[in-house]
């Protein structure tokens, strides 16, 4: 789990019943940034897409695990001390028993990643 370690969530917002936007604040103190890298920290796109899975928990507040990532587009970096708080945007459609999660992770008008996600209800299983 990555949520309150590697990101706080500040807030979320749902414009649409589908749709839900969260603020989330990425912690630069975290230890993968050590290693990923000491003097220039990235987020790895890895644990973006986990980030993903996880708001998308907080949402529907019941486990889930991917099964199937496709389309991932990493568009810039996200460096934790130069966009600290970021918004995470997602849209969620059941089918066949799965929920598909478009995300998107932004600041402003600086686009990091876009992603397909099916997620499984870990108690489905």
């Amino acid at each position: 789990m990555l949520i309150n370690r590697l990101f706080s969530i500040l807030s979320c917002d749902t414009p649409a019943a589908d749709v839900v936007t969260f603020k989330v604040k990425l912690n630069p103190d975290f230890a993968i940034y050590e290693g990923h890298f000491p003097s220039n920290p990235i987020t790895p796109g890895v644990c973006l897409v986990q980030l993903c899975c996880e708001l998308s928990e907080t949402f529907y507040e019941r486990p889930l695990r991917i099964t199937k990532a496709k389309n991932i587009k990493f568009t810039k970096l996200l460096k934790p001390h130069e966009y600290p708080i970021v918004d995470c945007q997602l849209s969620f459609e059941a089918s066949n028993g799965l929920l598909l999660v478009k995300s998107t992770i932004f600041c402003e008008d600086v686009q990091f990643c876009k992603m397909n996600l099916e997620l499984n209800d870990i108690g489905n299983e």
